[in-house]
């Protein structure tokens, strides 16, 4: 990095190795990717990692969030404290759940 350049902080840096790739690589060949056997085995797996009856795995961090927003009861009429540098993703859910973002 040049003395003039900036200093970069990253919002969110992935840490993905070999055992990421192997599972994504199974999914691919399962024909199953967002739904199927591995997905019910990674939710299960999950829920009891968290001492959970059940966990449910969503097709993006997106749907993630929105997913978790709801079923918190928020919706219309509330409004969620977001912090002042987030990724858009977390605007988005606040949105589609009908809540205000603060």
């Amino acid at each position: 990095m040049s003395p003039r350049a900036p200093h970069r902080i990253p919002h969110s840096r992935p840490s993905l190795g070999a055992p990421e790739a192997e599972g994504a690589a199974r999914a691919v060949a399962s024909g199953f990717v967002g739904t199927g056997p591995l997905v019910r085995h990674f939710e299960q797996a999950l829920a009891g990692l968290a001492q959970r009856r059940f966990a449910l795995a969503t097709t993006s961090g997106s749907a993630a969030l929105h997913l978790a927003l709801v079923g918190l009861g928020v919706g219309a009429g509330d409004e969620v404290l977001l912090p002042a540098f987030a990724c858009r993703a977390v605007l988005n859910a606040v949105l589609a759940a009908g809540a205000a973002p603060v």
